[in-house]
């Protein structure tokens, strides 16, 4: 037999005879973790929500109403916004504009997409519709159970892999890295226009962490133009 600590995390420890219960630090330890079930997500409740559109009448009428949204002073009232939008007002209008906003809208959909296709393949659930959830690809790790240790390694390795070029994909995006006539302050237009689409478009699946990126790309330009 072997101690507790040592089972495969799908090994139910109250029946399985092939395991005995340690009682040193580390089986003490191992016994105080309790952690509650992890329930797999699905594609298909998310996608019902997300409404990614490729018609560009339907992108027109998001950009319309995003446009709305921003004009709406009270929604932005939070300490977080505030500070944000006090310090790129320094540099630059922090009035929408309608080429980066919609620019932003684009990027967005395309990560979203881009993250949910990672997310569905590197799950461990043997669901056919289970999907990693938004916290578990920034994090960079898998909490579903799994029997064999090697192949939770492999996942997130490969989860990691992946999202780290995603995320550099979003970041050369927003910095305008392929335009050489782009100035610094487009470059933090575009990237405040993210931010701020990622803050009124919060449903929108890996919305939030999007938002993260194109904040580091809000500080990182505003750097570049106070160096």
């Amino acid at each position: 037999m072997k101690p507790d600590w040592n089972a495969p995390e799908t090994v139910n420890l109250e029946i399985s005879t092939d395991f005995y219960q340690s009682n040193k630090a580390i089986g003490r330890l191992f016994r105080a973790i309790n952690l509650p079930p992890v329930h797999p997500r699905t594609t298909a409740a998310r996608r019902r929500r997300q409404h990614l559109h490729d018609d560009t009448s339907e992108a027109d009428s998001d950009l319309d109403e995003l446009f709305a949204e921003f004009c709406m002073v009270d929604q932005q009232e939070d300490p977080l916004e505030l500070a944000v939008k006090h310090r790129v007002a320094e540099f630059i209008p922090v009035e929408p504009n309608s080429r980066f906003v919609k620019l932003a809208m684009e990027s967005l959909n395309r990560y979203s997409i881009e993250l949910q296709g990672i997310c569905s393949c590197n799950t461990l659930q043997r669901q056919k519709a289970a999907i990693l959830s938004e916290e578990e690809a920034v994090i960079g790790t898998i909490v579903a159970k799994c029997s064999r240790r090697g192949r939770r390694k492999e996942a997130i390795g490969q989860l990691r892999e992946q999202t780290g070029h995603l995320v550099k994909y979003v970041r050369d995006e927003l910095s305008l890295s392929g335009d050489d006539d782009s100035s610094e302050y487009e470059w933090l237009e575009s990237a405040w226009a993210a931010w701020e689409v990622s803050r009124y478009l919060k449903d929108r699946f890996g919305a939030h962490s999007y938002g993260w990126i194109a904040l580091s790309e809000v500080f990182d330009a505003i750097k570049a133009i106070e160096e």
